[in-house]
C-alpha cells in the first residue's frame, strides 16, 4: 500500500524547499523542541529526548542514540520533515520512537502516514499507574540494511 506522503524509508524523497524546521525551547521533560513550517504555515511542534533518559527507558532493548518523541501537529508532514531533521542532524541516531496509547488507531496512522513501522506494544509504569503503549519506530536506511539474525553479525 503506498503511504500519503513520502516515507522516512525511502532516502531518495527528503523534505524539499518549502519545508523549515526550526529548533526552539523544548517543554518541560524534554531535551529538545523543533517547529515545523511549509513556506509560511507553521504546522506544530515536535519534542524530543534521548529514550535512556525517559519513560521508555526499561520498555525495550534501548540503544544509546534511541530518541522518543512527542508531537504536537495534526498534521503527518510535519513529522515526517522533523524526523528526517533529526536523523540528518545525528548521523548515529539507530532509531526514533513515537509512542502512542496502546491500540489507538487514528494515532498509529497518524504515525505511519509520517513514514514510523509499528513495531510492538508495551506496558510501562508512569508514577503509579500502569500505561499500555503503542511503538512505531523510524530508522535511518542503514540500520534497516543491517542484518536481522544475530547469526549474520559481525563477530558471530
Amino acid at each position: 500500500m503506498q503511504q500519503d506522503v513520502p516515507g522516512i524509508f525511502y532516502s531518495t524523497k527528503r523534505p524539499g524547499d518549502p519545508w523549515q524546521v526550526t529548533v526552539i525551547d523544548p517543554i518541560a521533560g524534554w531535551e529538545a523542541g523543533y517547529q515545523v513550517a511549509k513556506g509560511k504555515a507553521d504546522l506544530g511542534a515536535i519534542y524530543s529526548r534521548h529514550t535512556l533518559v525517559g519513560r521508555l527507558r526499561e520498555a525495550y532493548p534501548v540503544g544509546a542514540r534511541d530518541v522518543e518523541i512527542m508531537v504536537d501537529t495534526t498534521d503527518p508532514e510535519a513529522l515526517w520533515a522533523a524526523t528526517h531533521y533529526l536523523l540528518e542532524h545525528d548521523p548515529d541516531c539507530r532509531r526514533i520512537v513515537l509512542a502512542t496509547p496502546a491500540g489507538d488507531i487514528p494515532a498509529i496512522d497518524f504515525g505511519e502516514r509520517a513514514g514510523y513501522r509499528y513495531v510492538v506494544d508495551v506496558e510501562i509504569t508512569e508514577g503509579s499507574e500502569d500505561v499500555e503503549l503503542s511503538l512505531l519506530v523510524a530508522e535511518p536506511e542503514w540500520v534497516l540494511k543491517e542484518p536481522r539474525a544475530i547469526e549474520t553479525r559481525a563477530g558471530h
